[in-house]
C-alpha cells in the first residue's frame, strides 16, 4: 500500500538537478578567482626589501633586543610604515620592510636585579629589573640612518659604548 506515501529513490545514473546547479556554481566561482591567482603569485615582482645582519655592541654580539626601522623623508623612495625584528642570541637579525630612508633603534637590556610586584604583600611574585646596554645614540637618540633599497641586503651594526671616565 503505497498510498500518498512519497518513496524516495536514488539512481546514480540519474543526475540530481540540485547537484548540477551546485556544480555550476563553483564552476562559475573558480572562472572569476583563477585569473587573479596568476596575477598575485610567483610572477609578480617583489615591493619589499629583506635585511639582515649582525649587531654586536664592543665586539660582543647582543645577545637579545630589538631592531626598528622607521621611516623618514629623503631618498628614492619613500617609504610609510616602520618595520622591525627580535635579536637573536648570536646578535643576528631579519626583517621585510619596504623601501625608503630609515632612521634605526636597536634596544637590548640585562638584569640587574629584582624587587616585588607588590610592595605590600609579603609573598609578592618578583619581576627583573631591566637596564638598557645600548647606548642612546642607537636608539631613543638613534644617529642610524640608512636607505633601503629592493632586494636582499646586508645591514651589519658594530656599535660602541663611550667609555666612562673615572670618577
Amino acid at each position: 500500500m503505497t498510498g500518498n506515501r512519497l518513496v524516495k529513490t536514488s539512481n546514480p545514473m540519474t543526475p540530481n538537478r540540485h547537484c548540477s546547479v551546485g556544480i555550476a556554481r563553483v564552476v562559475f566561482v573558480a572562472s572569476l578567482i583563477l585569473p587573479g591567482v596568476g596575477l598575485t603569485g610567483c610572477g609578480s615582482p617583489k615591493t619589499t626589501a629583506t635585511v639582515a645582519g649582525a649587531i654586536s655592541l664592543n665586539g660582543a654580539p647582543l645577545d637579545n633586543g630589538a631592531i626598528s626601522f622607521y621611516p623618514i623623508g629623503g631618498g628614492d623612495a619613500a617609504a610609510t610604515h616602520s618595520a622591525g625584528a627580535t635579536i637573536g642570541n648570536d646578535g643576528r637579525y631579519q626583517a621585510e620592510l619596504a623601501p625608503g630612508r630609515f632612521r634605526i633603534e636597536i634596544t637590548s637590556s640585562r638584569v640587574v636585579g629584582q624587587r616585588k610586584v607588590y610592595e605590600d604583600i609579603a609573598d609578592s611574585p618578583l619581576e627583573d629589573i631591566l637596564e638598557e646596554v645600548v647606548p642612546a645614540q642607537y636608539n631613543i637618540a638613534s644617529e642610524l640612518v640608512r636607505d633601503i633599497e629592493l632586494g636582499t641586503k646586508t645591514l651589519d651594526f658594530s656599535l660602541v659604548s663611550p667609555k666612562k671616565s673615572p670618577r
